[in-house]
């Protein structure tokens, strides 16, 4: 029994550490968005980063040091952001290369910034082919939603796997509308963000593996799950639709809370059966961690004609990551309990290190500049 008991602690503590270290605020996923659009013979375009991601890019834009961004820093480092109008974004009119032009670099709300360049090719092309190698300078496993405006709109899910798109620019004009004809390229990119954000942060994987740890029914479990998917779906919808926008500097504590409150839970003595009363306790506990999930789509800035499908597809590769990560815990669990290889002390201690986990990533959020 006690070499059960040091696995599982073993690969709670290990999990702990995953979405720990170098995590404080863990739902700053790899995410820009851009709009390239086509105006005669130019290809205009503009392209909205995380301020962290800026800096990966262009390391020379910190002048002080600090590891952030200022707008004066910003405003004084267009020449280490000109690589995103030459060898950063690379446009070609009908398979000549366009010569680009850093237009504006500026921050904005949550921590952003916005860069424009222009591309100028030597004629209006009726074909376009894009790049972005700037993917290269990024993480790994980064996506950037970009949005092509030429005879269709296209938006497509761009990685260092899939960097490139083309499209037919021979109609837009400055200033025009979009067209009405969207097509959507790689829808699978949404599903992979939701799931990615599961299962690279792990806070939201930790609640659910402390509910899994109350010995309970499947049904009371099932309850407790259910509820929890209601109102993160419910938080996930809001946020991305702009009709609720909480601080992320509130939401990624309460997140870690909420993993300390279920490892309190699950370490309370005589804890067997509390599943099935805590829906109402995980029900406003998946609103929090919706607005979390949301943080991704929002940082992506999906066009709003195809904010739905993008809605749906990131939400279903939400629930299919935690299934993935759930399922093989509680099945765990359950082997180990039919064999009386871990009983309510291991339960208890397991519940704890769950707790000290959960207070402690609260702690380094709030402490997190």
């Amino acid at each position: 029994m006690r070499h059960a008991f040091r696995t599982a602690s073993l690969a709670l503590g290990a999990l702990a550490l995953l979405f720990g270290e170098g995590r404080a605020l863990a739902h700053a996923l790899g995410l820009s968005s851009g709009e390239y659009r086509a105006e005669g013979r130019s290809v205009a375009v503009r392209m909205s980063f995380a301020a962290a991601d800026v800096l990966r890019m262009a390391p020379g834009l910190d002048g002080d040091g600090d590891g952030r961004l200022s707008a004066l820093e910003v405003s004084r480092g267009k020449g280490p952001l000109g690589f995103l109008a030459g060898e950063g974004v690379i446009v070609r009119g009908d398979g000549a290369r366009c010569t680009g032009v850093l237009v504006d670099a500026a921050l904005t709300e949550g921590d952003g910034v916005l860069i424009q360049t222009r591309h100028l090719c030597p004629a209006s092309p009726g074909h376009i082919a894009l790049e972005v190698p700037f993917l290269e300078r990024l993480p790994p496993g980064h996506k950037h939603v970009a949005r092509t405006v030429g005879k269709a709109t296209i938006d497509a899910v761009l990685s260092s796997e899939a960097r490139g798109i083309t499209f037919d620019g021979s109609v837009a004009v400055a200033g025009s509308e979009p067209p009405s004809k969207i097509s959507v390229q790689g829808p699978s990119g949404f599903f992979s963000m939701g799931l990615r954000h599961v299962l690279s942060g792990w806070d939201h994987v930790l609640f659910l593996l402390g509910l899994a740890l109350l010995p309970s029914s499947r049904r009371s479990l099932i309850v407790a799950v259910t509820a929890f998917t209601v109102g993160h779906t419910a938080a996930l919808a809001l946020a991305a639709l702009g009709l609720v926008a909480p601080s992320p500097r509130l939401v990624e504590p309460l997140i870690a809370l909420s993993i300390a409150y279920v490892g309190l839970e699950a370490a309370r003595p005589g804890a067997s059966g509390q599943a099935r009363s805590r829906w109402p306790v995980t029900l406003p506990f998946g609103f929090v961690h919706g607005f979390g999930f949301a943080g991704a789509l929002i940082q992506a800035r999906v066009p709003g004609d195809g904010l739905l499908s993008a809605l749906v597809l990131f939400n279903l590769g939400v629930e299919v990551a935690q299934l993935a990560a759930l399922l093989p815990f509680a099945l765990g669990l359950a082997w180990l309990r039919r064999r009386a290889l871990l009983g309510s002390a291991g339960t208890t201690r397991l519940g704890g290190l769950l707790m000290i986990a959960g207070l402690g990533l609260a702690i380094a959020r709030l402490l997190s500049p």
